[in-house]
């Protein structure tokens, strides 16, 4: 669900702070999520590549008929969440690794781009949750 998505939101932040990229994970942010044993997890340097998972997503079409995979449902389902949260930063106006190809490449085999609504909950309410 939402929560979880949040989750993956703070330890992808986290993984990008690790990099030496913009990160909006500020160490306020991160000690407070440590205090009540929040386990960050950086996926390992070998993880498989867009266009790979990209190749999964069309496989996956081609058994069911349809590009929606539950985002609880493996790797796929989480890439696919990602994959939307960088359209919704596109649309927002803000930095996203989502180019005009990648978008057009799902678009031209019916992936659905969805975008919560603007009252989504802050930072600060999901880490209340």
């Amino acid at each position: 669900g939402q929560l979880g998505t949040w989750i993956g939101n703070q330890r992808q932040a986290f993984c990008r702070l690790k990099e030496g990229k913009a990160s909006p994970l500020t160490d306020d942010r991160r000690k407070k999520l440590e205090s009540i044993g929040f386990v960050f997890l950086c996926p390992p340097r070998n993880a498989p590549s867009w266009d790979q998972r990209f190749q999964e997503l069309v496989d996956f079409k081609k058994i069911n008929g349809h590009t929606n995979v539950p985002t609880k449902t493996g790797q796929l389902g989480t890439w696919i969440g990602n994959q939307r949260q960088a359209f919704c930063r596109l649309k927002e106006g803000k930095a996203s690794p989502l180019t005009d190809d990648r978008r057009k490449k799902l678009e031209s085999i019916g992936f659905v781009f969805l975008c919560p609504p603007r009252n989504a909950p802050s930072w600060d309410q999901r880490f209340q949750e």
